[in-house]
């Protein structure tokens, strides 16, 4: 075992309790088909995180971006896989982040 090879584990550890393995901006698709950006960690949980919905499941986008918890709705919400950003259609990021 090499040197500090325990304490890059808990500090691993510790970026995924509280980052979660889907940080803010992690671009998402959920069990629905909703493509989603993460846009904070939940406050409960950090893997249910908070996020935007910008496409629904045929891939037409949303008037605006949809806020979604994962931990609600009896797991339509669930993350099912990551995508790239190429995915993001052309979306207004101040609604994205809820800026306005």
């Amino acid at each position: 075992m090499r040197s500090g090879a325990v304490h890059d584990e808990e500090l691993h550890l510790v970026l995924i309790k509280e980052l979660s393995i889907f940080p803010p901006g992690s671009c998402v698709i959920l069990k629905n088909g909703e493509l989603a950006v993460v846009v904070k960690r939940g406050s409960v949980n950090s893997m249910e995180p908070v996020l935007r919905s910008v496409t629904n499941k045929n891939g037409v986008m949303y008037d605006s971006p949809r806020l979604r918890e994962v931990g609600q709705h009896m797991g339509l919400f669930e993350i099912h896989d990551v995508c790239s950003y190429e995915r993001l259609p052309d979306v207004d990021l101040s609604a994205l982040w809820a800026y306005r």
